[in-house]
């Protein structure tokens, strides 16, 4: 994460936590419980709190934060008690696991204790990078960053794995930047960072979208195929005689798997104003070559994630990017919630 994202971080918590007075409002009912714990005092109902809270954090969303951003979030241990998951949480404490009143009191009282902490570093870390952001020189206003992290089975352990996934992603640049209009040389390779291998590219706005637009598409496929499991196993748990309505929809999965990756390309294609006329052959299959690579990479773990920088200074190219980033990060959150949840 640079220091501009971390900043802007900073800013977000401000305006989502801070503002809201989330923290106020699990104290509120953290102390109504507090009391109502005490022996020698009337007991008080808490529904007005709780759903005062509710209410707050029910609607915080993770759409405009990068992957790191949200990484960060997590560290901060901001992330459990805001959003649905947050929601959950507190319902959880309530009424769903409650041992006793003693338990739940700690358990909230912990969390206003985490919430606090993440205030702390995150106003010392707001007043302190204010004073050193500097613009970048090496990137132009309207390029967009896009991070590569390499995760799960798209792991980077050895040097034959570099090769590999650095052929691959050569293709996949090689493809959309032909098809739209451009070459390889306009995208650059800014950075790599440790751990789970990610690259920094710069790339312009172009190639940015038409990224942004399978990645969406992808996860619109992936969401579909969780509805479908998830209707799977509601019918495995029947323990019905006959399998045969799981099977088919099992079949129906990877199905709906192949049929939507045919249905990204001709989305791009249409998009990008190609046909599989011979006059654009090359662009049309480098391009499919490119979608086969970028959803394979996916599928294995892989991840994208855009950084769309504060500096740029053509609103109206990058509003489609920013809609359709923020449609990514719903379901993303969606696909993740389901995760959770299991």
């Amino acid at each position: 994460m640079n220091i501009e994202e971390l900043y802007d971080l900073t800013l977000w918590i401000n305006d989502k936590v801070i503002i809201e007075n989330v923290i106020q409002k699990y104290q509120n009912l953290l102390s109504i419980l507090s009391q109502n714990n005490q022996s020698n005092q009337p007991k008080k109902p808490f529904e007005n709190q709780k759903l005062d809270l509710i209410n707050t954090i029910k609607v915080i969303t993770f759409d405009t934060l990068t992957k790191q951003q949200i990484d960060c979030l997590e560290c901060l241990k901001i992330t459990p008690y805001i959003g649905e998951i947050g929601v959950d949480l507190v319902e959880d404490i309530l009424y769903k696991n409650v041992i006793d009143i003693a338990t739940s009191i700690k358990k909230f009282q912990e969390i206003v204790n985490n919430l606090n902490t993440a205030k702390q570093v995150s106003d010392n870390l707001k007043q302190n990078l204010k004073g050193i952001l500097v613009e970048d020189e090496e990137k132009n206003s309207n390029d967009v960053l896009i991070r590569i992290s390499f995760k799960n089975e798209a792991y980077i352990k050895s040097f034959s794995d570099l090769k590999k996934w650095s052929n691959i992603w050569y293709e996949i640049i090689y493809g959309i930047t032909l098809a739209s209009g451009s070459t390889v040389d306009d995208i650059k390779i800014i950075g790599a960072s440790k751990g789970s291998l990610i690259f920094e590219l710069l790339v312009i706005i172009t190639v940015a979208k038409v990224i942004s637009k399978v990645l969406l598409e992808a996860l619109k496929v992936v969401d579909r195929m969780l509805d479908i499991k998830k209707k799977t196993e509601e019918i495995k748990a029947l323990k019905l005689s006959n399998n045969k309505i799981a099977k088919e929809l099992e079949d129906e999965i990877e199905k709906e798997k192949l049929n939507g990756t045919e249905g990204i390309k001709e989305i791009l294609l249409e998009y990008l104003k190609l046909n599989k006329e011979s006059a654009n052959g090359d662009k049309v299959s480098a391009l499919s070559k490119s979608i086969n690579n970028l959803i394979d990479f996916l599928e294995k773990g892989g991840e994208i994630d855009f950084v769309i920088l504060s500096a740029n200074d053509n609103k109206e190219e990058t509003e489609d990017l920013r809609l359709s980033n923020i449609e990514i990060k719903r379901l993303e959150s969606k696909i993740l919630l389901i995760e959770y949840k299991k």
